[in-house]
């Protein structure tokens, strides 16, 4: 599967190096708080390429683990969670969920129509702002690019929290894709030192 990955047309990966070892402290209201791992930021062709590119990297962590702080590390469904902006099509996330479960059990803890629990021994699909308060070993991002309201009301602020809450639920991994810009993306790649593809 990892072939597959890196054969997708235009898809940018920062090498980075996201052990425990090189997790990083911002300052933040006077307390030193943990940002987690660095994250990968995949730049790919569309919101399809997104969600296939999730899946063969989810089926990748669960076949063949993960490596961090230099040790190999069995990963389990549970520990395993995808967030999505509020805003993305219900389409989408069900055609996700269908990919993914070919290999492995998905729940949809959140929504008018829930699949299962938090409990669940099952990879957890949720929109970001539903999980606040939640973490997980590996946290893969879709459509970032799409965070932000359309709507000229739209309140940075809580589009910018939600980013925060969503980036900070990954304890060990964590992967933001998106397939357009927008001024999050664009401070993202600034953050972490490089430009765009």
């Amino acid at each position: 599967m990892i072939s597959t990955l890196h054969r997708m047309p235009r898809s940018e990966t920062l090498p980075l190096d996201i052990g425990p070892s090189k997790w990083h402290c911002q300052k933040h209201g006077g307390h030193r708080h943990p940002l987690r791992p660095e994250p990968w930021l995949i730049w790919l062709d569309d919101a399809a390429s997104e969600m296939h590119y999730a899946a063969a990297l989810i089926e990748t962590w669960l076949r063949g683990g993960l490596e961090i702080g230099g040790r190999h590390q069995r990963v389990k469904p549970s520990d395993i969670a995808v967030l999505y902006p509020r805003r993305r099509p219900d389409a989408a996330v069900t055609a996700l969920c269908d990919r993914l479960n070919v290999f492995t059990r998905v729940v949809l803890p959140a929504g008018d129509k829930p699949t299962g629990t938090l409990r669940d021994e099952a990879v957890k699909i949720l929109p970001m702002h539903s999980a606040r308060g939640l973490q997980f070993r590996s946290v893969v991002l879709l459509w970032v690019d799409q965070l932000s309201s359309p709507f000229r009301s739209r309140n940075d602020s809580i589009d910018r929290g939600l980013l925060y809450v969503a980036m900070t639920r990954a304890e060990d991994m964590l992967v933001i894709l998106h397939s357009g810009s927008s001024s999050y993306v664009e401070e993202l790649y600034r953050a972490l030192g490089t430009g765009p593809p």
